[in-house]
């Protein structure tokens, strides 16, 4: 199998995600992310997963949640890619600074496509036990991206 599964075996020999283990189960949920498979994405969590993200409007609940909210994502941009800009690990708690970019081509937050290139950044605050994310706040910024659709106006230069 892949470094996801090693990944995931040195992250269970360990208590909290430091240093470099942090950095590697960042960059195998990322990984696991650009290859728009939801299972692969729902083996990071943990079956009594919650999570917030600021664009919809209830909880992602469980791994069947995470599953549905990938191919969600996915429907609006199918050819989205994340990147890992920076990762943060602290107790149990690692945060993930990331950048994304994808065609709108399908529909995003109830938006028609237009077809553009989106590109956006956001930061996901972890919460794992035992190696899996039990909880996270997915934070980004949908006003960038609404103004990358043509919905909002250019932000003046200052």
């Amino acid at each position: 199998m892949s470094s996801l599964y090693a990944t995931i075996r040195l992250m269970h020999t360990m208590s909290t995600p430091h240093d470099h283990s942090a950095q590697d189960f960042a960059q195998a949920l990322i990984d696991a992310w650009n290859t728009h498979d939801a299972r692969k994405v729902a083996d990071f969590f943990a079956d009594d997963y919650e999570g917030e993200d600021v664009g919809l409007s209830g909880l992602v609940l469980g791994k069947r949640g995470v599953r549905r909210f990938v191919m969600y994502t996915s429907l609006g941009l199918p050819d989205i890619r994340f990147t890992a800009m920076r990762v943060i690990a602290q107790g149990p708690d690692l945060v993930l600074v990331w950048q994304a970019t994808g065609t709108h081509t399908g529909k995003m937050l109830n938006i028609p496509p237009t077809g553009r290139v989106i590109s956006y950044s956001g930061v996901t605050i972890f919460t794992l036990r035992d190696c899996k994310i039990i909880r996270s706040q997915r934070l980004w910024d949908i006003a960038g991206v609404l103004r990358q659709m043509g919905l909002l106006p250019e932000l003046p230069e200052i």
